[in-house]
């Protein structure tokens, strides 16, 4: 199994946007072979930080999921909104 920690440092004006996004996404995120689920978490002391949790069944899932056709649709959507580059 792997763990991924993604963190997202976003524009404080596009937090509901992203938010909506992430509603509208994780379930195809977790519907990808291997995914064995996701989670977002708050930054406590930044309100426009988070970080999505996952888990994979192996390396291999998780980069079959980073070069499907939906992380290419998906990744852009997100980097838009971000203040600084994901960690």
């Amino acid at each position: 199994m792997l763990a991924r920690l993604v963190r997202l440092y976003l524009h404080p004006a596009q937090v509901e946007a992203f938010l909506t996004l992430y509603a509208e996404a994780r379930p195809r995120i977790e519907a990808q072979p291997g995914c064995l689920g996701v989670q977002l978490v708050r930054q406590q002391d930044d309100a426009a930080a988070f970080a999505t949790w996952s888990l994979w069944s192996d390396a291999e899932a998780l980069e079959r999921y980073r070069h499907s056709p939906f992380f290419g649709e998906l990744w852009p959507r997100v980097r838009r909104l971000l203040r600084q580059p994901a960690e």
